[in-house]
């Protein structure tokens, strides 16, 4: 006698291939969106970081800069630039920036050459950079304000525009700043 029970109700001991198929979709779509996550979480980070080191390095150059222009002495004799200037804005070839007498009777300048996207300083003629080479300079301008016969106090206004070379993502990090500084050594 056939057990038509036993015929009707089989023990499956395994998964079908429709079922192991949707299981492999399912868990490709976990994995890839997990990746993905991932993915952009690094991208941000290197972004974030390049946005941190990019305000480290104008910040530093702006204080270093403005630091010195403070300092900065009339040329009497001009020996440096124009006889009775306390600065003098420079523009020749690939470099623009200014130009002044320091504290010591240096010949002391800070320009943007555009050759390399850098701001450099000059010393006597001593030239070291102010930025390092995952930094594009893409603008500097200096505008002098009462430096001429009038007799205001002489102020220089610094604007930096820079982006990171170093970020790895499309969008690269960029900052513009700016500082106006007034001379502290007036020999009027």
């Amino acid at each position: 006698m056939i057990n038509l029970k036993h015929i009707l109700i089989k023990k499956e001991n395994g998964f079908t291939l429709v079922e192991m198929m949707v299981v492999v979709v399912i868990f490709s779509i976990v994995i890839g969106a997990a990746l993905a996550v991932f993915v952009y979480t690094i991208r941000i980070q290197q972004y974030c970081l390049g946005s941190q080191q990019l305000l480290d390095q104008t910040s530093y150059a702006m204080e270093y800069m403005s630091r010195h222009l403070r300092m900065a002495k009339k040329d009497i004799s001009g020996t440096c630039i124009a006889s009775g200037k306390n600065y003098e804005e420079i523009s020749q070839g690939t470099k623009s920036g200014i130009k002044f007498l320091n504290y010591r009777g240096e010949c002391h300048e800070f320009y943007l050459d555009s050759s390399d996207y850098k701001l450099k300083e000059s010393r006597n003629g001593s030239v070291s950079d102010l930025t390092s080479s995952n930094l594009k300079v893409n603008n500097f301008n200096v505008s002098i304000l009462g430096d001429g016969a009038d007799s205001l106090q002489p102020k220089v206004t610094i604007l930096i525009n820079a982006q990171s070379k170093k970020s790895a993502s499309t969008f690269k990090p960029s900052v513009g700043i700016q500082t106006t500084v007034s001379q502290r050594n007036l020999d009027y």
